[in-house]
């Protein structure tokens, strides 16, 4: 690793005074052609960012096994395999230049994603993060963990017995299957059980699919509470092609790469906890739109 990093410092003497305006170096592997392998040396600004090539052939044993552990059906984002963290691991790969640096300026549309992908100090998403990352998951996942909201004004049902909130302070427990009517209101297909809960919780899983891609939520239930730990798997027809990953640790993973801080410092991973039915109906609703527009992508 310290050799690819070596070899790209004549990049930044090329850029000469734009060196001044860098505010990171970071490495990006892209897949190449004829069983080479692109590595991408990246310098982040304000607003443009500059890239040094060089090629990587061939791939040791060590680089195809990391390839391989990372993304092991083969499952990966357009062009990216993977991003390098700048650590003294040394993969002993052999490189050859492959010219000088290239202009290429931040997509207005994602300038974010552009930042995470240049910072060595932001964590790497992996390809499920990307897709729910695209989905919303960051930005919807702290606003469905608040009970408070009002949130009969977005359900289409008027609930006579709409709120939860006991007498302690706490609120009522919801049956399974209220939980399990509500997935399938919302168009998921809904099985009692999930793989991921403790035998003894209450535990659902609801099914998204879009060709032969399925996403599939494990959801179990808090023992005497409406707390749902949700648990995520992609299946390509019929195989587990990612995950499992829990919600709420992509969540934060999301903002963690983005550079954001937690919305909830006091409790960095919440879990949304239903106060009314209401909200079981709107959030519902949203996390099965959501698994949609990721199963979409994924079968692009």
């Amino acid at each position: 690793m310290r050799a690819i990093i070596s070899n790209l410092d004549h990049a930044a003497a090329e850029l000469g005074d734009r060196l001044d305006d860098w505010e990171s170096l970071s490495l990006l592997i892209a897949s190449g052609e004829g069983g080479q392998v692109d590595v991408y040396g990246f310098a982040y600004g304000a607003d443009e960012a500059w890239v040094q090539a060089v090629t990587v052939r061939p791939p040791t044993v060590e680089l195809d096994a990391f390839l391989r552990d990372r993304y092991p059906h083969g499952a990966r984002p357009a062009k990216v395999l993977c991003q390098l963290q700048l650590t003294d691991g040394d993969y002993g790969i052999e490189f050859e230049d492959r010219g000088g640096p290239i202009r290429w300026p931040v997509n207005p549309e994602h300038p974010d994603r552009m930042q995470r992908r240049l910072r060595p100090d932001f964590p790497v998403l992996s390809p499920l993060g990307e897709a729910l990352d695209d989905a919303g998951l960051a930005r919807d996942w702290y606003r469905w963990c608040d009970a408070s909201r009002d949130w009969a004004a977005g359900a289409e049902t008027v609930y006579e017995e709409d709120s939860l909130r006991s007498a302690s302070g706490g609120f009522a427990p919801l049956h399974v299957d209220e939980f399990m009517a509500a997935y399938r209101a919302a168009g998921a297909e809904v099985s009692r059980g999930s793989r991921d809960a403790r035998p003894r919780n209450r535990s659902f899983t609801l099914d998204v699919a879009a060709g032969g891609v399925v996403c599939s939520l494990g959801v179990e239930l808090g023992r005497g509470l409406n707390s749902q730990e949700c648990t995520l798997r992609v299946l390509v027809d019929g195989e587990e092609v990612a995950g499992p990953e829990p919600l709420h640790g992509m969540a934060r993973s999301i903002l963690r790469s983005a550079g954001l801080p937690d919305p909830w410092p006091h409790q960095p991973y919440p879990r949304p906890i239903i106060g009314s039915r209401s909200q079981l109906e709107v959030t519902a609703q949203e996390i099965v739109e959501m698994l949609g527009q990721v199963a979409r992508d994924w079968a692009r």
